[in-house]
């Protein structure tokens, strides 16, 4: 029989990583002869053998020497020189020490699993897959550019008000009467009809303006006068002082003085215009916090919510706005409306740019119910002394934290969604005091409020996305998301898509470790110190 010459190299150190299906972590390296040399290093620390027999994959081999010291290792790598892989290299083969076991005196018997990943690395080309989660690069970590739901949030508990629509008295209730005919004014006879307007704006109703609720009895004691007219009034409301000033100040209203009162008549049905502007903070949420991630600045972890307490409110995602501020029109005629709308001038989502707001008091006067025109003047003033005047206006007491009527996550759990979730229930409760009595500038004046998770919330919502980077569901190339970050790169596939050069369960095990999610760790600076070390700074260009 002939004797075989011991030809295997083995080399037994430690190594601060574990198998990757355990701690679901591994490490890269730039180059083959970058890991080769690397491990060099760590050998040069261990117990090393030369002339070693032939070791195979996965199975336990005898070591002479002494067992307390080959205990201490977790790690080996072997080569056996009569195997050449078809580059016509000698192959390194790596592997994890499972266990160590005494056999007799300097004899140990030692327990390995192919550590595939280290093996095999360099065997592995890459296809375009679908990436569940990842580290975008830094550059392209932009505010609207992810937007996909994370497993973490909490409640949207700090609140930050922002002016919009300034002016005390633009939402002063302005008392209006609707009626088909009205008074004849200087130099006219007789009672006018056919309404103001031109093409679309026609309309054959008038709205006339007065000061103070007070006053309306002398108005239907005019329209009943000589000739009665009282069937020509359809009834009272309320419009925002807002829309009569701009129709005062443009020129459209006719002033006609009945019984002593004057009465400033629409001249046309025109739409009347409300601008605001609020400038909004861009790298701050709404509790101080700047977080790392420009992740946390979307919906994520802030929504603008835009309401009044008369039964309005509608949030707003950030990531859909356009610029630095948040620019909003509200558009109302003062006849023919209930409401106005209120426009978003810059929000890239049209379905939710146009908002119907309803601003209504409306008493329907009827006539024929005989007294029913003094029961309906009684209610309506009545209402009308809750509403006031512009004189003399009710500031609405729906007052409170609210903050406090928030809901949804609690802490960092694992329920899909972003915080727009979590404000429904705060959105909804934002104006529950929808009445006619409600009808106040306080109460109908838009508010504008910026929310956001508190402070101590925001650093552990952080800490998760520096970890594990963002929710992707995209297909693009494995090869270009593995290092997007100097330390570390999370990285998790969905089917992963690659060829390994290797048997088919070792390629099938690597698989498996993208499509679990895996934390690849960097070689760096020709050192393993970085590994584990999250405390590193991840967004450093390399």
């Amino acid at each position: 029989m002939a004797v075989t010459n011991p030809t295997t190299r083995l080399d037994l150190f430690t190594v601060p990583w574990g198998k990757p299906e355990e701690c679901h972590a591994i490490v890269d390296f730039p180059t083959a002869a970058a890991q080769v040399a690397a491990f060099d290093g760590l050998a040069a620390k261990g117990v090393s053998a030369t002339k070693f027999n032939y070791i195979k994959k996965d199975q336990a081999f005898r070591i002479e020497g002494n067992f307390a010291r080959f205990e201490a290792f977790n790690y080996c790598r072997y080569q056996n020189r009569d195997f050449v892989n078809r580059q016509g290299n000698k192959k390194w083969y790596y592997a994890f020490i499972d266990r160590v076991e005494y056999i007799a005196q300097d004899i140990a018997m030692i327990y390995i699993t192919t550590d595939y990943w280290q093996t095999y690395q360099f065997n592995i080309t890459y296809y375009k897959s679908m990436i569940a989660r990842g580290h975008v690069k830094v550059k392209e970590d932009t505010v609207g550019r992810w937007l996909q739901p994370e497993p973490v949030g909490a409640p949207a508990d700090y609140e930050k008000e922002i002016e919009i629509f300034s002016g005390g008295d633009s939402w002063v209730p302005y008392w209006s009467i609707l009626s088909v005919s009205r008074p004849p004014g200087a130099g006219e006879t007789g009672w006018v009809y056919g309404g103001y307007g031109k093409l679309d704006s026609m309309t054959g109703q008038y709205a006339g303006f007065i000061y103070d609720h007070n006053v309306i009895q002398k108005i239907i004691d005019a329209y009943a006068g000589t000739t009665d007219r009282r069937q020509d009034i359809i009834g009272f409301r309320c419009v925002p002082y807002w829309v009569y000033s701009k129709l005062k100040n443009t020129g459209w209203l006719v002033p006609i003085t009945v019984n002593g009162v004057e009465i400033n008549y629409c001249k046309e049905n025109i739409t009347m215009t409300l601008d605001t502007e609020a400038e909004i903070a861009g790298s701050t949420l709404a509790c101080g916090y700047s977080p790392r991630n420009k992740k946390m600045l979307t919906s994520m972890c802030r929504v603008y919510i835009v309401y009044n307490y008369n039964g309005f409110s509608q949030p707003l995602r950030p990531e859909f706005i356009k610029g630095n501020s948040i620019k909003m029109t509200a558009e109302m005629r003062p006849i023919g409306s209930n409401g106005f709308k209120l426009k978003l001038k810059n929000y890239a989502k049209p379905a939710e740019s146009v908002f119907d707001v309803p601003y209504s008091f409306e008493m329907q006067i009827g006539y024929n119910e005989n007294g029913g025109v003094q029961g309906s003047l009684n209610r309506m003033n009545a209402v009308a002394g809750a509403i006031g005047n512009v004189a003399g206006f009710v500031t609405g007491a729906a007052t409170g934290n609210v903050a406090g009527m928030a809901s949804g996550l609690a802490g960092l759990v694992n329920t899909a969604g972003n915080v727009v979730s979590a404000f429904d229930s705060k959105v909804a409760t934002k104006g529950n005091q929808s009445d006619t009595n409600s009808i106040s500038s306080e109460n109908c004046k838009f508010r504008l409020v910026d929310c956001s998770p508190l402070i101590d919330e925001c650093g552990p919502i952080d800490d998760f996305l520096d970890l594990y980077g963002y929710a992707i569901n995209e297909w693009h190339p494995i090869s270009t998301w593995k290092h997007t970050r100097k330390y570390w790169n999370y990285i998790q596939t969905v089917d992963c898509n690659l060829k390994v050069n290797a048997p088919a369960p070792e390629a099938a095990l690597i698989r498996s470790i993208f499509n679990s999610g895996v934390t690849i760790w960097h070689y760096v600076n020709n050192s393993f110190d970085s590994f584990g070390n999250y405390s590193l700074n991840n967004r450093e260009t390399f």
